[in-house]
């Protein structure tokens, strides 16, 4: 297949390491996260995303894998932009949006933007609950399953493509 059609998958991290868990195999606890509330600045993101597009053909299918430290910590304005940035680069050309999260901060606002602009989700989650519950804490050395839990129901509530 010519290079002109191919689907590439590139990874962003909006918000570097910062995260609303503390997991016990998280591999960024202890590093430093560069300071600031590390978001991802505007400057760079519309360089980024216009970068990625013009690198790649006319027909290509560019998908944006949105991953962390938590994504959805840069706030649904920051994916607005993001949006519109790839919009105005995309020049007709077939864009996905994926985003990897640990489910905790989904609400329906939320998810009602992923619904509307047909993103893709990965939750994260270590299986049954005593699991889960196990290595993956909030700031407060609480579980989080019943709010990955919650989370999840609120993505099937708005039809949210998740896995």
């Amino acid at each position: 297949m010519p290079d002109n059609y191919r689907h590439y998958a590139i990874e962003v991290k909006p918000v570097g390491s910062v995260c609303n868990l503390r997991c016990s195999y998280c591999y960024y606890l202890g590093k430093n996260g560069g300071g600031g509330n590390g978001v991802m600045c505007e400057e760079v993101l519309e360089s980024y995303i216009r970068q990625v597009i013009s690198i790649h053909g006319q027909k290509a299918e560019i998908e944006f894998a949105w991953h962390g430290g938590e994504p959805t910590i840069a706030g649904i304005p920051f994916y607005q932009k993001a949006l519109a940035l790839q919009e105005k680069y995309g020049y007709g050309r077939r864009i996905l949006n994926t985003l990897q999260t640990n489910g905790t901060l989904l609400n329906d606002d939320w998810c009602r933007f992923f619904s509307d602009n047909d993103f893709r989700i990965g939750i994260s989650i270590d299986g049954p609950e005593h699991l889960h519950d196990t290595y993956r804490k909030d700031l407060y050395g609480k579980g989080t399953f019943k709010k990955v839990m919650k989370g999840i129901e609120m993505l099937t509530k708005h039809r949210v493509q998740f896995n």
